[in-house]
């Protein structure tokens, strides 16, 4: 069965690029937004969806817009989507609330299938599967409404000068044992936040970043408010973001374009030593006759230059000292070296099995 919804607002059309998993606005996605002292109130639609359904009988969501699934696996495959929502320059998130304006009752009784055994060590394979088959049971147990929440505060976080809540959206909940399920078209944020006070820490690092636009052209495709951050961030508000881009080339917005300015080294490569960084040369020179300027850099050097508790810590403090366009204005690092010479930090994700590299996501 199809359903489609008529969308509504301003459309953003975007593209994702994240090491964060962080969901870009699709094709066709309908944003409004509205400020109010020290609130933002976003409007975001899902789009139109269709049901599938399996040859063993389970049903499975196709949205038309770029929806992920966010559940782990066992628990009922359901449609979600991250989004990320600018904040005013250095704001505190200090409340965020969710209302569904609607919702339609999806006809029939829907056995949606569970999210997939993910990709384990086969040494690990059979506790993986054990597990994934545990969580089914307890996922398919209840017929309370699943996910509880259509709305769901992920954290806030800072993406070069702009700062920005992010969010969640699943449009829809099941009632696993009567398979029951519901369709919420539309979800309304409201953040409250707080500015930092002048001559803080906070806003000293907003005074720092404030002139970095190295990255605006792909920043503009994450962020669903863009329009309304550059009216913040900036003196000029932009009209109609469209269109592909290429390196050090503007966006047209009518009277006004989007500029991404020159950087002193906008492609940084990171290596070992001196001996390494001669190896890498030639793919340097490459790189310079695309268009880049580049830089390579060793860990010898970074050491000597840079505090921190161990290498990564380092690495990470340099490049956190010269991303902005005030300094070298970095839009590209490659680590040159596995991990037994690149140094990384590790994460858990929910499923304790599961590590995760946390270099990349720090950088961003």
């Amino acid at each position: 069965m199809r359903h489609r919804r008529q969308l509504i607002g301003l459309l953003i059309t975007c593209l994702l690029a994240s090491a964060f998993g962080t969901a870009s606005v699709g094709a066709g996605s309908a944003v409004s937004v509205r400020e109010a002292g020290s609130t933002v109130t976003v409007r975001l639609d899902a789009g139109g969806y269709t049901m599938v359904e399996g040859s063993d009988g389970q049903t499975h969501i196709h949205m038309d817009e770029d929806f992920g699934c966010l559940r782990d696996p066992g628990e009922p495959e359901l449609p979600g989507r991250a989004f990320l929502i600018a904040l005013p320059p250095g704001a505190q998130v200090t409340g965020v609330h969710f209302e569904t304006l609607d919702y339609e009752s999806v006809p029939g009784h829907h056995q949606i299938a569970p999210v997939g055994l993910p990709v384990s060590d086969p040494e690990q394979a059979k506790r993986a599967t054990a597990e994934w088959e545990a969580e089914r049971e307890r996922a398919y147990a209840s017929d309370d409404p699943y996910p509880g929440e259509v709305g769901i505060y992920l954290g806030q976080g800072q993406w070069r000068r702009y700062t920005y809540a992010r969010v969640a959206f699943q449009p829809f909940t099941y009632r696993p044992r009567s398979g029951a399920l519901r369709f919420h078209p539309t979800l309304v944020v409201t953040i409250e936040y707080r500015l930092p006070q002048p001559g803080s820490p906070a806003w000293r690092e907003v005074e720092r970043l404030r002139d970095d636009r190295v990255m605006d052209d792909v920043i503009a495709d994450h962020l669903v408010n863009f329009d309304q951050a550059w009216a913040w961030y900036d003196s000029v508000s932009p009209r109609g973001l469209g269109g592909s881009r290429e390196l050090g080339s503007s966006i047209e917005m009518g009277a006004n374009s989007l500029t991404v300015p020159a950087s002193l080294y906008d492609y940084v490569i990171i290596v070992e030593n001196d001996a390494m960084a001669t190896a890498v040369d030639p793919f340097k020179t490459w790189k310079e006759t695309l268009g880049h300027t580049v830089r390579v850099v060793t860990l010898e050097w970074v050491h000597a230059n840079y505090s921190g508790g161990d290498a990564a810590e380092e690495v990470w403090n340099f490049l956190h000292r010269k991303y902005p366009s005030s300094e070298w204005g970095i839009r590209y690092v490659l680590l040159v070296g596995d991990v037994r010479v690149i140094p990384r930090r590790l994460v858990f994700y929910s499923n304790p099995h599961k590590e995760w590299g946390l270099q990349s996501g720090m950088v961003q």
